[in-house]
C-alpha cells in the first residue's frame, strides 16, 4: 500500500467521516462517538493517480474504505476490446466503498489464507481508511 498521509489534519478526516454518517448507508445510526472510536483505529493512507493499492495473489490482510478519490479493480488496459470482443465495464469504488476482509467478526489466525482476486489501482488522487488486520489483533487484546 502506499505511505500513511500524516499531511492529513486529523479534524479534516473527522469532518470527511461525519460526512460519511450522513450520506453512507454502512455507516447511517453511527453516533459521533462511534465516529471517533474508529478514528482511534483506522489508517489514513494516501494514494496518487496510477498507484497499486493492492496486488493479486497477495494476502488479504486488512479492511479499507474509500474516503476520497476512485479507485479501479484490475489494470487498464485489461477492458480495451480484444479480438472483436466488446470490452468489460470496468470496476470502480468511489466514496464509501469498502474493499478487503469486511467481517472482521471472522478475523482469525486464518485470514491470511484468502488473497487478493484483483489488483486495484488509483484513478485518481484520494484517500483510504484502513484497518490493518495485525493493529485490529493487537487492539482487541489490549480491549477485549
Amino acid at each position: 500500500m502506499t505511505r500513511l498521509a500524516s499531511d492529513v489534519d486529523g479534524a479534516q478526516i473527522k469532518r470527511i467521516f461525519d460526512v460519511m454518517r450522513a450520506d453512507c448507508p454502512a455507516f447511517k445510526g453511527y453516533s459521533h462517538k462511534d465516529i471517533d472510536d474508529m478514528l482511534l483505529v483506522l489508517k489514513v493512507m494516501q494514494f496518487q493517480n496510477g498507484d497499486c493499492l493492492v496486488q493479486k495473489g497477495e494476502p488479504v490482510d486488512m479492511f479499507a474504505i474509500v474516503i476520497q478519490g476512485r479507485l479501479r479493480v484490475g489494470k487498464k488496459g485489461q477492458y480495451e476490446d480484444e479480438g472483436g470482443r466488446q470490452p468489460r465495464k470496468p470496476i470502480t469504488l468511489g466514496f464509501g466503498d469498502m474493499l478487503g476482509h469486511q467481517n472482521l467478526a471472522e478475523v482469525n489466525g486464518e485470514f491470511m489464507s484468502k488473497k487478493w482476486d484483483y489488483d486495484i489501482y488509483a484513478e485518481s488522487t484520494g484517500l483510504v481508511a484502513l484497518l490493518p488486520f495485525g493493529e485490529y489483533k493487537m487492539e482487541t487484546r489490549r480491549n477485549p
